[in-house]
């Protein structure tokens, strides 16, 4: 292997780089799912060219993520998760017949918030997503290819997944302030990172997934006792609770900060 910084072996490099396209596509779809939900049931962008890249980003993940997709499917049609979500498509096709389409608004959008809610610890899950540099490290590839292809490609990787969790939180934030609640915005706030941080445990270290809701609730289930039982389990959740807290506050306040300007250059 070669040290030398200035040095890089693009076919070492390529092959590095397209090593970890699969899970990171894999990740990114699983953080843009509820950004994009985000959007549509808080707070649209009045901007179509933001509305398109949203889909068109969902889209490619998508694309890179079907060897990860299709056994998923599989899994759930030969499990239980086939009978219940035909179980609640039928429920759900009955109360809409019942109640009118204006009625039955109200429980879709719940609906929504619940697998909003339910995707978006894989959005700061990524954070954890560090180790696998490490990993990728100790592989032995030169400098040069971790240096300039390995690091970048996880800064963008990471950037872009907890980018999803802040302006998901946020979209929540202005949804509440548009309609006079701005007082309940900082308890929301910190009930989904204590509920993300939750998330983000069951699915370093036991394995969970959003989709065990339907999939595996049993060990779902059994995951979440073993969890509360754990002084270890309680002590990584606070921790890592402090750290989504920290992290998104500087985001947010960032963030904010660029909406302020840009809106001060719109103006005449």
């Amino acid at each position: 292997m070669n040290d030398r910084l200035d040095y890089i072996d693009w076919n070492v490099a390529l092959y590095a780089l397209m090593d970890n396209g699969e899970p990171m596509s894999w990740n990114l779809l699983l953080a843009l799912i509820p950004l994009v939900l985000s959007c549509y049931l808080f707070h649209l962008p009045r901007s179509l060219v933001l509305r398109w890249s949203l889909w068109i980003a969902l889209g490619v993940t998508v694309a890179g993520s079907y060897p990860r997709i299709l056994p998923i499917l599989v899994r759930l049609a030969n499990g239980s998760g086939l009978a219940i979500a035909l179980g609640l498509g039928i429920f759900g096709i009955g109360l809409w017949r019942f109640l009118g389409r204006q009625r039955f608004k109200p429980i879709l959008w719940w609906l929504g918030c619940l697998v909003c809610l339910l995707f978006l610890p894989n959005a700061a899950y990524i954070l954890t997503d560090l180790i696998h540099l490490i990993l990728d490290i100790r592989k032995g590839y030169p400098i040069g290819v971790v240096m300039f292809g390995l690091m970048p490609q996880y800064l963008l990787f990471i950037g872009v997944g907890f980018a999803a969790y802040v302006l998901s939180i946020m979209n929540v934030g202005f949804y509440l302030r548009d309609r006079g609640l701005s007082r309940y915005i900082m308890p929301t706030e910190i009930t989904i990172h204590l509920l993300s941080a939750i998330g983000i445990y069951l699915g370093r270290f036991d394995r969970m997934n959003s989709w065990d809701v339907i999939g595996d609730s049993t060990a779902l289930a059994k995951g979440i006792l073993n969890m509360l039982t754990s002084t270890h389990a309680l002590l990584v959740i606070a921790v890592t609770f402090l750290v989504l807290a920290i992290t998104y506050a500087l985001s947010k306040f960032i963030n904010l900060g660029l909406l302020l300007q840009s809106q001060d250059l719109k103006r005449p």
